[in-house]
């Protein structure tokens, strides 16, 4: 990956019911000979919504 911002989605596409519960745990981008823990995130998602994070290196 190229120097700058960048960001990582986790959108919600097919569930059988809407809004449900989506806990993010231990996500990590590795960037070459860098590692970025994105954090723990818990959101309540219909279908379509998504968990964003923003990384700049």
């Amino acid at each position: 990956m190229k120097k700058g911002k960048h960001t990582v989605e986790f959108r919600i596409t097919n569930q059988s019911s809407s809004p449900n519960i989506y806990d993010v745990i231990g996500a990590t981008v590795n960037a070459g000979t860098s590692t970025y823990n994105l954090g723990n995130e818990t959101a309540s998602l219909a279908t379509g919504e998504l968990i964003s994070y923003s990384v700049s290196f």
